[in-house]
């Protein structure tokens, strides 16, 4: 008698049976091992930004640029003493910026209207704003807002304000006034005022990034807090991780 060599239908069907049970129990487990790796990768970028910029920082404060609105250190455009959401700020302040693809974001236009960027429109205080997006994936061709709707990114956000250009100069008592009269206050308030009033509702809400960030759903957004003793925490960039869709 022959032997028949070969699967018989019977075991054709056991075999791609549990080949279907493999691929679905396998598969979502893959592919959250990548998620979970893309999730890794964004952390590490945004403890890298967060170090980058502290770096720039301290030597900006070295030469005495911590209160500058524009200058340069090590050939790094900087405001208030940090990295400018720019190529030529925190871009190229990063050791291996290519490693990620890079959207600058432009608050202004993304905005519903203009009408909330007449508080400090008019105002004395100079301010400079920028936004850069991180991704790992090529969103080249896409708008802004599709961009911020991809949610699997670092976004790297900086506001940066200079004195009124009535107030005193650096260096005297007056310069740092920290009164409700003084610009540093003004400033701070303002400050409060454009992230809650513009930034939040206009530009990150639509795109329901408004939970990721702190001053968005602050339970004192509406109380006039005191000016901090220290005001590089609020010259400092905002960096915040989106990953719900990694």
């Amino acid at each position: 008698m022959k032997n028949k060599l070969g699967f018989t239908l019977i075991e054709l069907v056991v075999v791609i049976v549990i080949l279907g049970i493999l691929a679905v129990v396998a598969v979502p487990k893959f592919m959250q091992i990548q998620s979970d790796a893309r999730k890794a990768d964004l952390h590490q970028l945004a403890g890298t930004l967060q170090s980058t910029a502290a770096t720039v920082n301290a030597k900006a404060m070295v030469e005495g640029k911590e209160t500058a609105l524009n200058g340069t250190v090590d050939g790094i455009s900087i405001a208030n003493g940090y990295p400018t959401a720019t190529e030529k700020g925190i871009v190229s302040a990063l050791s291996s910026p290519e490693s990620w693809y890079r959207y600058p974001i432009d608050m202004k236009k993304l905005a519903l209207g203009d009408h909330f960027w007449s508080d400090w429109a008019g105002s004395k205080l100079q301010l400079n704003m920028g936004m850069m997006v991180f991704s790992l994936k090529d969103l080249s061709g896409l708008t802004q807002k599709q961009i911020l709707d991809s949610h699997c990114y670092v976004i790297y956000t900086d506001l940066a304000a200079g004195a009124e250009k009535s107030a005193p100069d650096n260096g005297s008592a007056d310069s740092h006034d920290d009164t409700k009269g003084g610009w540093r206050h003004k400033f701070y308030q303002l400050h409060k005022r454009i992230w809650q009033k513009g930034i939040c509702p206009y530009v990150l809400k639509p795109v329901k990034l408004d939970g990721y960030f702190t001053i968005c759903h602050s339970e004192d957004n509406h109380k006039e807090a005191d000016t901090p003793d220290n005001m590089n925490l609020i010259n400092a960039p905002t960096i915040t991780v989106v990953d719900d869709k990694c």
